[in-house]
């Protein structure tokens, strides 16, 4: 074996372990917060939950009206009772999970690929592009996120794609802004300036020079979004701009429980724990992130 393929391979083996070391001292930091594991704990009961539901229940049961069974109370057969269309709350707020869950996940996967590429574009190149690109980002900036999601949806009309595609945009700059300022702070460093000099492409410095060295906080603004997701499509779904009836979304539950909320508590009590968990467990998940990923810890 050559000199030069012996020092390539062992060049390679180092960073590999380099990476692994790195991946493990911040998994070592962030099971270290409890409320941090708390969080990964709840939310992948609420995962696994939301999945397993699909195979054990019919969907048509959970849909379907029993009006015989209406307004029922906690018992072993209904663990949380009944709605007033007679349909057994606690198959509803698990299989709202799948949905809550899907349009938080997709939606911040959505933004952070879409206002990455373009805070990658303004932050690497500068100039007028980017006095352009931010103008367009204050602009939207000054409009509150979740108004601006209700101005789509009123144009758009109302589903789950359209409540997707709503949150999904009133997103897109809060991940402009920190991808934008992550590559300007890395683009001029040395490494950098070597794989320019080695004739790497744009795109090859940006996203296997540049991004990798910037995950940390877009890791976490991700995390911490996702909670703020699930609420703001809880919001709009209650009001009636997102997900309609009868599917079992969690703000869609909580319209249907508040006509019998003064006697029936525990309508609008569930489906609003499990939003509300459901969100500080993302919030946990994103401060326990956060830590683990502070360069000063390392």
């Amino acid at each position: 074996m050559s000199k030069k393929l012996y020092d390539g391979l062992e060049s390679k083996e180092i960073n590999r372990i380099k990476k692994k070391s790195q991946v493990q001292f911040v998994l070592s930091h962030l099971f270290k917060n409890r409320l941090a594991v708390a969080g990964i704990l709840f939310l992948s009961i609420m995962i696994i939950s939301s999945i397993a539901i699909g195979f054990l229940v019919d969907y048509k049961v959970i849909v379907k009206h029993d009006l015989r069974n209406k307004l029922l109370g906690v018992s072993a057969r209904y663990w949380f009772g009944t709605d007033g269309f007679g349909r057994n709350l606690f198959y509803r707020i698990i299989y709202g999970a799948r949905i809550s869950l899907m349009i938080g996940f997709v939606s911040v996967a959505g933004s952070t690929v879409l206002g990455g590429t373009i805070g990658s574009i303004a932050g690497y190149y500068g100039g007028k592009l980017d006095i352009i690109i931010m103008r367009f980002i204050d602009i939207q900036m000054a409009i509150p996120s979740t108004l601006f999601a209700i101005c789509i949806v009123s144009v758009l009309g109302t589903g789950i794609t359209n409540l997707l595609l709503a949150i999904m945009i009133a997103d897109i700059p809060q991940f402009a802004l920190i991808f934008r300022s992550s590559v300007m702070s890395v683009k001029n460093s040395e490494f950098v300036e070597a794989a320019r000099s080695n004739g790497c492409s744009t795109y090859r410095i940006i996203f296997r020079h540049i991004l990798p060295n910037c995950m940390g906080p877009i890791i976490v603004q991700a995390t911490l979004n996702l909670g703020g997701v699930i609420l703001t499509a809880a919001s709009l779904s209650f009001i009636g701009l997102g997900v309609m009836p009868p599917t079992p979304e969690w703000g869609v539950i909580l319209t249907e429980g508040q006509e019998y909320m003064r006697d029936f508590p525990t309508l609008v009590i569930f489906p609003g724990l499990a939003i509300m968990l459901t969100v500080l467990a993302c919030n946990f998940i994103g401060d326990g992130l956060r830590d683990a990923l502070d360069p000063k810890l390392k």
